[in-house]
């Protein structure tokens, strides 16, 4: 129980840093009335603050209606961002080793399928939520059961793949400490240690581990997989 609760807060950390990284450095869309162009979620953010101290004092209905627009990219965008962790956490790899010249191994087989008591639950669940309660849903809260939908598809995947991918992430993170590490928690914490302490040539090493870790965990979250699959944009 202790290894699962630690893998589980591993895994929100994670998330949270790229989320972090994500609303400071990854270009977002933003518009307001006839202006419009990509920028970092963190300046949106300020612009918004410095809206609220003009706006909330003076008590201008313009203000407010600005407020209002900045609010809508805070919490669209950034919930999106979020929800996009897991791929940032398979294409920031990628993308730091084509800027440094690293070579990275062709993906490896995909993890192996479990069959669970709980697969036929998540089977019904999906097609009764999709067929049946969605469509009779009005339009404005149609949106909200989809991103059930989504969940009930990473579940469902969890399900079906999580032992193989945690069997996985082990493998590598053993290969990574020179020797295996049953508690998840444990084995991220001896990982930081060991890249902090590490020469700038163990780098290439570094990227190609991430790397890897990135490619088993998109496997959890199936409708992500289009866009994992596609190459890289030219970074320059």
């Amino acid at each position: 129980m202790s290894s699962d609760r630690g893998r589980v807060v591993d895994e929100i950390y994670a998330r949270r840093l790229l989320f972090a990284a994500a609303v400071l450095f990854v270009p977002t869309p933003f518009f307001m009335i006839v202006v419009g162009g990509l920028v970092p979620l963190a300046w949106t953010l300020l612009f918004f603050l410095r809206g609220a101290i003009v706006a909330i004092p003076k008590g201008t209905a313009e203000g407010f209606f600005t407020l209002g627009i900045l609010s809508a990219h805070l919490f669209v965008i950034g919930g999106a961002l979020y929800a996009l962790s897991a791929l940032l956490g398979l294409l920031l790899p990628r993308a730091l080793a084509e800027l440094a010249g690293v070579a990275l191994p062709t993906a490896g087989a995909p993890p192996t399928a479990a069959t669970s008591d709980e697969a036929e639950v998540f089977a019904s669940l999906l097609a009764d939520l999709t067929g049946v309660v969605l469509p009779a849903l009005p339009a404005a809260t149609q949106g909200r059961a989809r991103g059930v939908a989504l969940l009930l598809l990473h579940l469902q995947a969890a399900d079906r793949f999580g032992s193989c991918v945690r069997e996985a992430e082990r493998a590598l993170l053993a290969r990574a400490l020179g020797r295996d590490e049953p508690d998840p928690l444990r084995a991220r914490a001896l990982l930081a240690a060991r890249i902090e302490a590490a020469s700038p040539a163990e780098d290439a090493d570094w990227l190609r581990l991430f790397a890897a870790l990135g490619a088993q965990r998109i496997a959890l979250w199936p409708f992500l997989g289009g866009l994992a699959a596609k190459p890289l944009a030219a970074l320059f």
